[in-house]
């Protein structure tokens, strides 16, 4: 049996897999903070669902709609 923590984020990657973002409603708060680190067109911090879902967006339109994500495994526990 999963821990709920990593059902909740298989969850998660599945929605964001197939565009469903009223599935990542659930899932993210609304002041959610996402860092993306690096030097790149888009590193940056972006916060609340909104500028978070327009990153998700500037994924896919900078990867021509080619961005995927492949799970390999899921550390999930109380802590994680």
């Amino acid at each position: 049996m999963a821990h709920p923590n990593e059902d909740r984020i298989r969850k998660g990657y599945e929605a964001f897999s197939t565009g469903n973002f009223q599935a990542l409603d659930e899932i993210f708060a609304e002041d959610i903070l996402w860092h993306v680190g690096g030097r790149n067109p888009l590193t940056g911090d972006y916060k609340g669902r909104q500028e978070v879902y327009g990153f998700f967006a500037k994924l896919a339109e900078n990867s021509g709609g080619t961005f995927r994500l492949e799970i390999h495994d899921v550390l999930a526990n109380d802590q994680h």
